[in-house]
């Protein structure tokens, strides 16, 4: 099995439908600013985004630091270069080569102006070598990445199909009725790290919508017991993403799996570092968090997960 795993800093449930969340106390106040579908398929979240005019397909991932484009999409769309700026950017695959940056004048999502928060709004992206290949249908343009998404709250709802972008505002102390709420930690402004206990331990987690599978680096490993000679009992996998190297990874089968008050059974995992290490213990990627509704809420640092009652 290849799979496709991009954002390093960079579960097993059925999903109930909630409401959307509605503010709790009066200073507490939730927002919808855009609805847009999501194409969900082999754990990958697929949204549109008006790039200059043009509808691009980009891979929704909260586990990579920037938003970058494509090499192909870039030649493809006919976008301009920044004859000032270039990037080298570190993913699974290696480091790749540095290109200059492409310069846009308008990218938008579900009629949303998507900004960062910057001193300096220029809408200037890296660019990279992408595995982002999508049979049957259109390429995928890029990765649209945290430094985008932090703006807003994130309503993912992928056995729904629809993202909902949020802007919350006093909501920190504040409790938002969904099911159950998980405290996030925050190293850096654009990674949420959510605790996960398994094997006796408990892991940090990043969540990374852009991985299709959820894996465990070498420091989670230890931590668990698991060593290369219990791994290399497990079937093997690859995962491809930013860079020219194929990642090998075990497939390893954790008997139980708390987020919260949440508890998933027989949860598969892969188990490897990618090149250039692991920032964190673990990446709680597409296959686990597409299972249900989720409120990925960077303004309270909080995951919501709905869950049968």
């Amino acid at each position: 099995m290849t799979s496709c795993l991009f954002g390093v800093g960079c579960l097993a449930l059925l999903g109930c439908v909630v409401g959307v969340p509605e503010p709790a106390q009066a200073a507490c106040r939730v927002e919808r600013r855009a609805e847009v579908p999501i194409h969900f398929a082999a754990h990958r979240a697929l949204v549109d985004v008006a790039v200059d005019g043009h509808t691009a397909t980009f891979l929704l991932d909260t586990g990579a630091d920037r938003t970058v484009f494509s090499a192909a999409a870039v030649r493809d769309m006919g976008l301009s270069r920044d004859p000032w700026v270039s990037t080298s950017i570190r993913g699974v695959g290696g480091v790749t080569e540095r290109t200059a940056n492409v310069m846009l004048q308008s990218f938008t999502q579900g009629g949303v102006a998507l900004r960062r928060r910057s001193v300096a709004p220029t809408l200037s992206f890296a660019v990279a070598r992408l595995d982002l290949g999508q049979p049957g249908g259109a390429p995928v343009a890029g990765l649209l990445g945290a430094d985008y998404l932090s703006v807003f709250d994130l309503d993912l709802d992928l056995p729904a199909g629809k993202l909902i972008l949020d802007s919350t505002d006093g909501c920190a102390g504040a409790p938002i009725p969904w099911n159950v709420a998980v405290p996030l930690g925050r190293p850096t402004p654009t990674a949420l790290l959510a605790p996960v206990r398994t094997g006796g331990s408990t892991l940090q987690a990043q969540l990374d919508t852009g991985a299709s599978l959820s894996l465990i680096g070498i420091k989670g490993a230890a931590r668990l017991g698991i060593t290369p000679d219990l791994l290399a009992r497990d079937a093997p996998g690859s995962a491809r993403g930013i860079g020219r190297l194929t990642l090998a990874l075990r497939n390893h089968i954790v008997p139980s799996l708390r987020l919260g008050s949440v508890e998933f059974r027989d949860v598969p995992l892969a188990f490897r570092t990618p090149a250039g290490g692991l920032p964190f213990d673990m990446l709680l990627g597409a296959d686990l968090l597409g299972q249900q509704r989720v409120f990925i809420s960077y303004a309270t640092d909080r995951l919501l997960i709905a869950v049968p009652p």
